[in-house]
């Protein structure tokens, strides 16, 4: 893959989030620039881009968008076009537009072709296909990334290649478990050394991005105990950070693994100025401690992730390593909680229940 070019802000990871009041210097800043110096220009709409989809702040994002489609892009700024796209498409999700937001996936996919970017193109392109219910191109998406990332199998990678790695640990779904493992791996073994306190405000969300893709990947993995303490850590960091958009998502995934209907209300409260966001449907379904997942432990939940995928009782058992009496139990207590009678009806009332594809981007 070709090397990157670094211009401006750079990554999803890099670029600050500053107070609100700075919205307005960036504006004017974005005003004063000569059209002829395309990539500052680029640089500026890319970092309040990040601003307006991190903060779920719409107003800020429309801002962005009047300016994106008047821009005048080149192919010498195809990489600043494809970072501004990407955050457009988290605006669309807020927006509720999933339509707009996989249009604009796919324009991203095109626009990094034969780049390093193209891997973070595709993970995010899977994200869109999971929530529109094309899962043979998710699937294809998550798996042609994990081939890239793993092509240039080298100790020392920088921000853009390291924040993909971990792109694709939280993307990764059970096929490809073993690639999501050995990914985290090549991310550890590239991580540069740290000589001082974590003194950035990007040095602390790779560290919540990295907590966030352990804890996905330990779930994924079957470890609900560690995978649950890694996306706390990961939630709390987001929370200080007023990264809105990773706490919603993050606080989503952890109502998934535990049944606790009080992530549902933290996710809704950092979408509370995004009402037709595209993750609230499923969210305020939460209502209570009656939510059927409460109701079952760690290795019940395990099972009805399988079950859900379509696995018959004696391959989860092998797959687990359990009995297939073990199995047959695990699976009338969940058919108990959720108030069903088969597994057509159960994984039914996991569609409505917004269980079946719990988190998208």
């Amino acid at each position: 893959m070709a090397s990157s070019r670094r211009t401006g802000p750079v990554g999803l990871l890099e670029a600050a989030i500053p107070a609100a009041h700075d919205f307005t210097a960036a504006l004017d800043e974005l005003d004063k620039t000569p059209e002829t110096d395309a990539q500052r220009r680029a640089a500026i709409l890319h970092a309040l881009a990040f601003i307006a989809a991190e903060t779920v702040d719409l107003r800020l994002g429309r801002v962005v968008r009047r300016e994106y489609e008047t821009n005048r892009w080149t192919d010498d700024t195809r990489i600043e076009r494809f970072q501004v796209l990407e955050h457009l498409a988290w605006l669309s999700l807020l927006a509720g537009d999933v339509e707009r937001a996989w249009d604009e996936r796919q324009l991203a996919l095109t626009l990094t072709l034969d780049t390093s970017y193209h891997a973070i193109a595709l993970i995010h392109a899977a994200n869109i296909a999971g929530m529109v219910g094309d899962r043979f191109s998710e699937s294809r998406y998550v798996t042609l990334a994990g081939a890239l990332l793993l092509r240039d199998d080298e100790d020392a990678l920088d921000i853009e290649r390291r924040t993909a790695l971990l792109g694709f640990a939280t993307a990764a779904g059970p096929a490809h478990l073993e690639t999501a493992r050995r990914i985290m791996t090549l991310y550890d073994r590239s991580k540069p050394r740290r000589t001082a306190m974590l003194a950035f405000e990007s040095d602390r969300r790779v560290e919540a991005l990295e907590l966030y893709a352990r804890g996905r990947v330990a779930l994924l993995g079957g470890d609900t105990k560690s995978g649950t303490a890694a996306l706390q850590q990961s939630l709390d960091l987001w929370t200080r950070l007023n990264c809105r958009l990773r706490v919603a998502l993050t606080a989503n995934d952890l109502r998934m693994a535990t049944g606790d209907a009080r992530y549902a209300g933290i996710a809704l409260d950092a979408l509370r100025d995004a009402p037709q966001a595209w993750l609230r449907p499923p969210l305020e379904h939460r209502a209570d401690d009656a939510l059927p997942l409460a109701k079952l432990t760690a290795a019940e939940r395990r099972v009805l992730i399988a079950l859900c995928e379509g696995k018959k009782a004696r391959e989860i058992a092998g797959e687990f390593g359990r009995s297939f009496n073990t199995i047959n139990n695990h699976t009338r207590a969940i058919f108990t909680a959720f108030g069903v009678r088969n597994r057509t009806a159960l994984v039914a009332q996991c569609a409505r229940l917004g269980l079946l594809d719990p988190s998208g981007p």
